[in-house]
């Protein structure tokens, strides 16, 4: 009896839903439920600022003591220290270290060749010359001080100046057109150790056998450096105050004609063309087109093509 009721129950349910299907019936018998597209994202634009550009260039090197600086003679004589320097002690710059005295006295006269008494010496030349001060060329520790015969123009003693400087290896020849006229200063980073040191350029060496070029800068004397440390410095070589801008993602070309895509209210495209100025690692600096329109701020290749 329960198995008849169940069929009777099955067929029932099939013939409500065959009817439901019928051509013509007024009510389906499911709803689909609503869906909502949603629109397509606007793609990240940017417009025309203004802004600084900073052209800046990255030298590597490596930290080192200065090169000892020679004293010299000034004329030639006998060079006499001065009793207050000794060798080991640190000297001011334009210290008197010693002097030089054109008009040494002559040796004494020894017995002459046959033991005999010694023959009468022969006149010599009035000396007409005075001594001389030779003076530090630069402060640090003094070494290869003593007295001796000296050629004009002949070291006399060393000079060791404190402190650190960092020598900068130029890979790039045509770097140094931005050191026509060299930046005061630079920010330095050691690597391994502090950064944002101020440093101050010192000279651009040229290397005849080699062909390296090296710019040297000097190191804070109140940060502890060690010789062979590994160094990385950035100069500011110009600045552009005040000029119309755009991100260099949003620019096709680096230097002189470039093109962008803008992009409308509505999402058309269109491709541009701008005229490019200095660039610095941002930005770089643009005219051609109106602060009032919006650019892709990350355009694919084919947007250019529309």
């Amino acid at each position: 009896m329960r198995h008849r009721l169940t069929t009777a129950g099955v067929l029932a349910g099939t013939v409500v839903l065959l009817i439901g299907c019928l051509p013509g019936s007024s009510k389906p018998t499911a709803t689909a439920p609503d869906v909502r597209v949603s629109p397509m994202p606007r793609p990240a634009t940017a417009r025309v600022e203004a802004r600084d550009i900073y052209q800046t260039v990255r030298l590597t090197g490596v930290v080192e003591t200065y090169e000892p600086v020679e004293a010299k003679s000034p004329v030639a004589g006998r060079f006499l220290p001065s009793s207050r320097v000794r060798n080991g002690q640190s000297v001011r710059r334009e210290a008197v270290i010693g002097t030089v005295d054109p008009c040494p006295d002559p040796a004494s006269t020894g017995p002459g060749p046959t033991g005999g008494p010694s023959p009468e010496p022969t006149a010599e030349p009035e000396c007409e010359g005075r001594r001389r001060n030779v003076r530090s060329p630069a402060a640090g520790v003094i070494s290869g001080l003593r007295e001796q015969d000296v050629a004009v123009g002949a070291a006399v003693a060393a000079i060791q100046p404190p402190g650190h400087h960092i020598r900068l290896s130029v890979e790039d020849p045509a770097v140094l057109f931005h050191f026509t006229e060299p930046p005061e200063s630079g920010k330095a980073e050691i690597l391994g150790g502090p950064s944002g040191l101020t440093v101050r350029y010192e000279k651009r060496v040229y290397d005849r056998d080699s062909g390296q070029v090296s710019v040297y800068v000097s190191a804070p004397g109140d940060v502890p450096l060690f010789p062979g440390l590994r160094a990385v410095v950035v100069f500011v070589t110009s600045v552009k105050d005040d000029v119309l801008t755009l991100p260099l993602s949003a620019v096709r070309g680096r230097s002189g004609q470039g093109e962008v895509v803008t992009i409308d209210e509505v999402g058309k495209t269109r491709r541009v063309e701008v005229t490019l100025g200095e660039a610095d690692d941002a930005y770089v600096e643009v005219s051609g087109i109106e602060s009032s329109v919006e650019v892709l701020r990350y355009p694919l290749e084919s947007d250019f093509g529309a």
